[in-house]
């Protein structure tokens, strides 16, 4: 799982174990919980509820088979949405049209696996079912529909909520006059905060005190401050991490809206999709019904995505509706593009954007053969011999090998400060080694899992390391000793 999943699955987790909503892995969590026990206050707790729902028991391997779930309903929805709306009619299809389509699962396959344990696999499953709105355009329960579903994306993570609210709008308008766009969005905004109000209400902590959190952390990502700076100083009461447009910023905008390094290729998709628009508009623009309304929602739609890839450079809310993007470059490239070049170019996009899946495809013939599975690794860290009382830094990827999240926390300097350890354990394949070093931070390396291999074809690596969940353990004792004598 990625390094965030820990925040949310390592949750969903202790909710199914009967612990609660809470989450003390990180003190993070106390920014929204100002009575230290760790609830699950920072985000909306849609998320790891469901998972914890779909979960049989409260193990990071049913996690995954929860996931599994969702994902699969992801998929085998968008190729019945992707087919009506790429290949309408199947007899007449031709084998330009089954690529875009083909590909289009792929790519999508490939953002939702590049981001597992993380809140925006659930919302591509509601944009995904939001994409009904296009085979019934004309539905008049559609507001109520895309009301529901809104509300659903703001209980479950509010960054990509802020970018799917105005899209309500632009879909209305494009088939509505922009008084009726403009009701009927209304309409969909109150329906939306119905269910986040009934969700926190009735299976979280409390609307007010949720939404209490949601602002705590808001404010405390803004600062630049870590948990347990913020908790401990003086709160600022503006936002201080403001963008500087610079050579620098500006290369990496570039590298995010191209082969961004984030998801492959992904960030091409999206800047393809916005193409994609603006044909669409400048050849449709007398067919669209809502032409105020177009241009209200459009800009608020484009000034937050222009915040989001900008300013904050969170790509991850962004590709939380790849399932739209890429729906947008393959419905153009199959039915509106004439031009055989941006044809064979939107095919191009669509195809770099699948490598991820195709990556990730050839890496487990690897993994199969010699990597860690995580079974072996939880039946290893079982039997070291580790003091029960002390704190265990973990990771962001290796918790997982334990259910005993309240002797566990996610290892960094300043949380170190907040829980001095004697232990730290650490995943193969942190940030891109492929040997772990013998020394982290102030501890030293006592006893390696590791497989120190690298996956290669013809000589060629495909990986830094054998995917899997071999780790090392870290000995921190000598080092707190010392900080505790001059203490």
């Amino acid at each position: 799982m990625g390094g965030d999943s820990i925040y949310y699955t390592a949750t969903a987790i202790n909710h199914k174990l009967g612990h609660g909503l809470v989450n003390q892995l990180s003190p993070m969590f106390l920014v929204g919980d100002p009575s230290g026990a760790g609830r699950f206050l920072v985000f909306p707790p849609l998320y790891p509820l469901l998972l914890s729902a779909l979960m049989p028991e409260g193990t990071p391997q049913a996690a995954y088979m929860a996931m599994f779930v969702i994902y699969t309903l992801t998929i085998f929805i968008a190729a019945y949405i992707y087919r009506k709306l790429i290949i309408p009619d199947w007899q007449k299809a031709s084998w330009y049209r089954i690529a875009i389509f083909s590909f289009s699962l792929f790519s999508l396959a490939a953002v939702t696996i590049f981001y597992p344990g993380r809140p925006e696999t659930l919302i591509r499953l509601l944009v995904i079912v939001a994409l009904f709105g296009f085979l019934h355009p004309q539905k008049k329960w559609l507001s109520l529909l895309l009301g529901a579903i809104f509300g659903l994306i703001i209980a479950t993570h509010p960054g990509p909520a802020i970018l799917f609210g105005p899209l309500i709008g632009v879909f209305f308008a494009l088939y509505r006059p922009s008084e009726k766009a403009i009701k009927l969005t209304f309409l969909s905004f109150i329906v939306a905060l119905f269910i986040f109000f009934m969700v926190t209400e009735l299976f979280g902590y409390g609307f007010l005190e949720t939404t209490r959190g949601v602002f705590n952390q808001f404010f405390r990502l803004n600062s630049g401050l870590s948990p347990t700076e913020y908790i401990t100083g003086d709160q600022p009461s503006v936002i201080s991490n403001q963008f500087s447009l610079n050579k620098e910023s500006f290369l990496r905008v570039l590298m995010n809206l191209t082969v961004s390094r984030n998801a492959p290729f992904q960030g091409l998709i999206i800047t393809s999709s916005i193409i994609c628009l603006l044909f669409f508009y400048r050849r449709s623009k007398n067919k669209i019904a809502g032409q105020v309304g177009l241009y209200l929602f459009g800009l608020v739609a484009f000034a937050f995505l222009f915040t989001l890839l900008v300013q904050k450079q969170n790509l991850s809310y962004v590709f939380a509706l790849s399932p739209l993007w890429i729906l947008i470059v393959a419905y153009y490239a199959a039915n509106l593009a004439n031009v055989k070049i941006l044809k064979f170019a939107a095919l191009a996009v669509i195809m770099l954007s699948s490598m991820t899946f195709f990556h990730r495809l050839a890496l487990f013939p690897f993994f199969l053969k010699s990597g860690m599975p995580l079974e072996r690794a939880r039946a290893t860290f079982e039997q070291l011999s580790l003091d029960t009382n002390e704190r265990i830094g973990v990771d962001g990827t290796i918790w997982p090998i334990s259910e005993n999240y309240n002797q566990m926390y996610l290892w960094g300097h300043s949380e170190d400060v907040e829980y001095p350890t004697t232990t730290i354990i650490m995943r193969e394949g942190l940030n891109g080694w492929t040997e772990l070093p013998s020394k982290w931070s102030y501890c030293r390396k006592k006893n390696d899992f590791s497989t120190g291999k690298k996956p290669e074809i013809f000589d060629l690596p495909l990986a830094n390391a054998i995917p899997g969940y071999a780790f090392s353990v870290y000995d921190c004792s000598s080092a707190t000793k010392e900080k505790n004598l001059n203490l």
